[in-house]
């Protein structure tokens, strides 16, 4: 990255390393979880939509305690019901037990997925979603929006994203009203003017 790193050790007190890397401000209009525009009928939809927040549920998988508790915090002020599950696997056996009459767990609206998890990733858990049975003969998970949560934002992943199945991209940390945003375009927006997936 021509930048540099410079290293100064005392025996028996520590070492401080110090790094030097020549990175160019981000431009924050165009940062990699800045959802497009919303429509008119998508802000119709939204000022519509306050009153039946609290029917529409959110699954969050996130390994990362810390992280899964402040967003959950964050789904709940912002008015939506939420499950958390630690991974991958986790997620499809909840979505499984979800999807049949008489379900202990309300079946989920949108999925936010993270990608990097141990004994399944978002990844591979949103590709058996949406290419392996029995997922795929289960009628209640077809089309319910997989939303990629990822610390990298590097060149690619989103492409990778759509790959898989996933229906959209968030750069962790996500602002909340980022979040706000996103939740709404894919349950009732979705359900009021339609959405496409990324591109």
């Amino acid at each position: 990255m021509h930048g540099n790193i410079y290293l100064d050790s005392t025996v028996g007190i520590g070492t401080t390393f110090t790094v030097n890397l020549p990175l160019k401000p981000v431009d924050k209009t165009v940062a990699p979880d800045s959802p497009p525009p919303m429509t008119p009928q998508a802000i119709s939809a939204r000022k519509a939509s306050v009153s039946s927040r609290s029917d529409i549920t959110v699954l969050l998988v996130e390994d990362n305690p810390t992280i899964s508790k402040i967003t959950m915090k964050t789904i709940a002020k912002l008015g939506f019901s939420a499950k958390a599950v630690w991974n991958g696997q986790e997620a499809l056996d909840y979505l499984a037990a979800a999807a049949v009459p008489d379900a202990k767990n309300p079946l989920p609206d949108v999925v936010l997925m993270d990608v990097q998890m141990p004994l399944l990733d978002g990844y591979a858990a949103t590709e058996y979603l949406r290419t392996k049975e029995p997922y795929t003969n289960i009628e209640r998970l077809k089309g319910i929006p997989v939303v990629a949560l990822t610390a990298s934002a590097i060149q690619g992943d989103r492409e990778k994203c759509l790959q898989v199945g996933m229906d959209d991209y968030l750069c962790k940390p996500v602002s909340p009203s980022t979040l706000e945003q996103t939740l709404l375009r894919w349950t009732v927006e979705r359900n009021s003017a339609g959405s496409t997936p990324m591109t």
